[in-house]
Formats: structure tokens, sequence, C-alpha cells
């Protein structure tokens, strides 16, 4: 990936949940990542509808 073009990455997790759910596997990278996804989603403030 070029510098200056990362994004941060996004995780639906209610399909993360899904797949888990259902036997899928997760890497150990994949596992932290989205242990940090969770941590920055409950971090974030709330949006207001």
């Amino acid at each position: 990936m070029a510098r200056g073009a990362e994004k941060r990455i996004e995780i639906k997790g209610d399909r993360f949940d899904h797949w888990v759910s259902q036997g899928a596997q997760t890497s150990d990278r994949v596992k932290k990542l989205h242990k940090d996804w969770v941590a920055a989603v409950a971090a974030a403030p709330a949006e207001e509808a």
C-alpha cells in the first residue's frame, strides 16, 4: 500500500461474530485486530441520530 493511503480497518462486528459462531477459526493476527477494533468502537464517542 502506498504511503498516505492507509485506511483504518473496518469490521462488521455482527458478521464477524456470525462466522466465528459457525466455526470459523481466526488467526492470532485477526483476533488482535478484532480486539483492537472492539476497543476503538467502545472508546469512540456515541454518534447522535
